[in-house]
């Protein structure tokens, strides 16, 4: 059996490089336990920071497996290193202040409340499976429909599973309750009730158009396979387009990683996605009091933007605030777009450089491969885009950008500076000092030109 390395375009390059050092040992007796380490350790070495290099990891090798697992170990223990500087990092940015004294009262709070519950209220609240089995058969029907709205809108799958399998009568009670699912992402929640009786159509198809608006993917695929069709609902083209894309990508998702994405990345881009640093990522995000849908959105655009943890270490370092979610502040406005590869190291860098306001523009990295010289100028070339008519006054479309404004407001200003390209012209050319508003300094006066 020939163990040639096949080069695919996902393939992580750690891993490649790896297969490429095995390649001089295809017909060693100890070949399996040499690729069972030498990838790993491959992997490793990125993590914490180290371009792998096909001769080193051969020379590795030659020493044998003992030695090759040997500075696995001493990677790894860099990689706690890392792991500490994120700790030790946040302890420095929050010196001096206080946070956290409102989860100690919800905690103490909620348990008050389980306090008053009935024993198989508090396992449906506590998620017990066990005991839910086991009190589930005492039970009444107005109580199990109680438990199953109540595990539907907390989005807990067991306990709504075990209860249909109960025989609740959800044909009824259940279109609320699929609206809701589906509004709010929960596509396996969604299959369980559309399976029981559910009627998707309900409500003018509801469901199937929140889960578009709301850009819940493997839920909108969930009602097209039972029946549902994306001509039942109102779309607009760029809608119609945004979820084509994101189904297909959600395909894209399962062919390359032979799994389900992350749950809140159904219909993310898959290309550049790093398992590992995307895990690490998510264990500071969730540690900052993020659910686990919340942490898995931040995490995907930090882990795929930034090369490895030292690279986000030092942007965390660099422009973190003190607050309870310092990381979340840096990192959620990183949106990677829906299609193609991106030049991540160019973006990073320049994020790296001018901080979460270049962050900001990374989704517009298909149509601008490399950031410009500034975050000014890169802005304006990426406003351009965002805004159908952007070319036609680029200065005015940065400066929408820059404060939000949607399409159908910069419309309406695009038609008013056209209209009048001089309007310096009614305004009296004189100078007035910031002096007399507190701001020393500086001074109010008519410019040559539209001037942002």
């Amino acid at each position: 059996m020939s163990n040639k390395v096949i080069k695919s375009k996902d393939t992580p390059q750690s891993v490649f490089v790896a297969q490429e050092a095995l390649k001089a040992f295809e017909n060693d007796p100890f070949y399996e336990a040499l690729k069972k380490a030498l990838i790993p350790l491959a992997v490793q070495m990125e993590r914490s920071g180290v371009s792998p290099i096909s001769e080193v990891l051969q020379a590795h090798a030659e020493k044998g497996v003992e030695h090759v697992n040997s500075i696995r170990k001493t990677f790894s223990t860099k990689a706690q290193k890392l792991q500490k500087t994120y700790t030790e990092i946040i302890a420095e940015l929050n010196k001096g202040t206080k946070f956290g004294k409102q989860e100690t009262v919800k905690k103490v709070q909620e348990q008050i409340d389980l306090n008053r519950l009935t024993e198989f209220q508090r396992a449906v609240h506590t998620v017990d499976i066990k005991a839910i089995r086991k009190l589930i058969k005492h039970e009444n029907n107005e109580q199990k429909c109680k438990a199953l709205k109540d595990s539907v809108y907390r989005g807990n799958t067991e306990i709504v599973e075990i209860l249909l399998e109960d025989g609740n009568d959800v044909k009824v009670s259940s279109l609320l309750l699929l609206c809701h699912s589906a509004e709010n992402g929960h596509a396996e929640i969604v299959k369980l009730l559309l399976e029981a009786g559910a009627n998707a159509k309900a409500y003018d198809s509801y469901a199937l158009g929140s889960s578009v608006e709301n850009g819940h993917t493997a839920t909108v695929k969930t009602l097209l396979d039972h029946g549902e069709s994306l001509d039942d609902v109102y779309l607009t083209e760029k809608q119609r387009k945004n979820i084509e894309v994101r189904l297909k990508n959600l395909k894209l998702w399962r062919e390359m990683y032979g799994a389900e994405p992350p749950k809140g990345l159904d219909g993310e881009n898959p290309h550049g996605f790093k398992p590992e640093l995307f895990e690490t990522v998510k264990s500071w995000l969730i540690e900052e009091g993020h659910e686990e849908k919340d942490a898995n959105k931040y995490a995907y655009g930090a882990s795929t933007l930034f090369k490895n943890e030292a690279q986000i270490l030092q942007y965390l370092e660099k422009w973190g605030e003190a607050g309870k979610q310092p990381l979340h502040n840096l990192t959620y406005m990183i949106k990677l777009p829906l299609t193609g590869k991106i030049d991540s190291k160019a973006w990073a860098d320049a994020t790296m450089k001018f901080g979460s306001e270049m962050a900001k523009l990374v989704s517009f990295a298909d149509k601008l491969p490399q950031p410009a010289e500034s975050l000014n100028k890169t802005r304006e070339k990426c406003a351009e885009f965002n805004y159908e008519r952007g070319s036609e006054h680029k200065a005015l479309a940065s400066l929408c950008m820059s404060h939000n404004v949607d399409e159908d407001d910069f419309e309406q200003a695009l038609e008013i500076v056209l209209k009048n390209p001089n309007p310096t012209s009614n305004i009296p050319d004189i100078k007035i000092s910031g002096d007399r508003f507190g701001m020393e300094g500086y001074s109010f006066e008519k410019t040559a030109r539209w001037g942002y």
